[in-house]
């Protein structure tokens, strides 16, 4: 389950790139990772989105993108809406019925 506090502390270390549906680290997370670098894995093998690791929690991109464009938790995997779980466009996101 992703707390809200988890999405707080990631939106302060990210850039969200909402028209390629990216994110950059805007903060360093640590020694090894520099501002600008891409965050996140792709699990896109797995029919997931990818994921993103800040202080040991994972945290999914899909619920990520959402909460910074809309201020809200999901509390569900969210549902690509052209089929490509790499793909955290805000618009290719769909909230599940």
């Amino acid at each position: 389950m992703i707390d809200e506090s988890d999405l707080i502390r990631a939106e302060h270390f990210l850039e969200y790139h909402r028209g390629f549906g990216l994110f950059t680290w805007s903060v360093s997370p640590g020694r090894k990772t520099p501002v600008g670098e891409l965050a996140g894995y792709s699990r896109a093998d797995t029919f997931q989105f990818p994921v993103i690791v800040l202080h040991g929690r994972r945290i999914p991109a899909d619920r990520l993108a959402w909460y910074m464009v809309y201020d809200e938790v999901v509390d569900r995997p969210l549902i690509p809406k052209n089929g490509d779980y790499d793909d955290v466009r805000i618009e290719n996101l769909q909230k599940r019925t």
